[in-house]
């Protein structure tokens, strides 16, 4: 029997940048979720777990810069810890630039 759970890896939240083509765009403060899908293999009375593919949703709100991004697929969000990660828009707030993410590639 295979069964499958999610588990929450971290949950960064700070000031950031969004960058397009290279160039920063605006300024964001942002709250992310990382989950990672864990794969649960029962065979023969044994258990065994394997980690899976890892995903990052989270919220961006710019603050400066930018607050349009319709029309866009392409961007990088800079944290403050120095990672980067690609991401797509999933909705939000046109006009108060307000917007849900997704995670497009890995981290960088």
């Amino acid at each position: 029997m295979t069964k499958k759970r999610i588990e929450l890896l971290e949950s960064p939240c700070g000031v950031g940048e969004i960058y397009r083509a290279g160039e920063k765009i605006s300024q964001v403060t942002y709250r992310l979720s990382m989950q990672q899908e864990v794969v649960i293999k029962e065979s023969q009375g044994k258990t065994e777990e394997v980690d899976g593919l890892k995903s990052m949703t989270g919220t961006i709100s710019i603050t400066e810069g930018v607050k349009d991004l319709w029309g866009e697929n392409e961007f990088a969000l800079h944290l403050e810890d120095g990672r980067r990660v690609g991401f797509i828009l999933c909705g939000g707030d046109w006009e108060k630039g307000v917007f849900q993410i997704r995670q497009r590639g890995g981290f960088y």
